[in-house]
């Protein structure tokens, strides 16, 4: 709710645990998130820059199921609020770079 302008901005959807078929939009984010950080990886590293970097590579990637979009171009299509409050960079989908060094930046081996 946007409740400056007293305005519905976003739907809420509750999954059932271990029911991966009800989320199918966010299983897909987390098979990318896993090719940077497989499972067993820890998080600890992690800090704001770098899940920012890898959300706006994840972001930059085109969907089939957008009919080849991508997540960031949708979202700023239709709430362009949203991607300025959440400080989301844009990524041309050919320079998208989910290898872990660019994930982690300079500041990690």
């Amino acid at each position: 709710m946007d409740y400056e302008n007293n305005k519905k901005v976003s739907n809420l959807f509750y999954c059932d645990p271990y029911s991966s078929y009800q989320k199918h939009g966010v299983e897909v984010n987390h098979e990318y998130i896993r090719r940077v950080f497989p499972k067993g990886t820890s998080f600890n590293v992690l800090n704001d820059d770098i899940v920012k970097r890898l959300q706006d590579n994840i972001n930059a990637i085109p969907r089939d199921s957008l009919n080849g979009k991508t997540p960031y171009n949708l979202t700023l299509k239709k709430y362009p609020d949203l991607i300025r409050k959440l400080n989301c960079s844009y990524i041309e989908p050919d320079n998208v770079n989910m290898s872990l060094k660019n994930i982690l930046g300079d500041n990690h081996e």
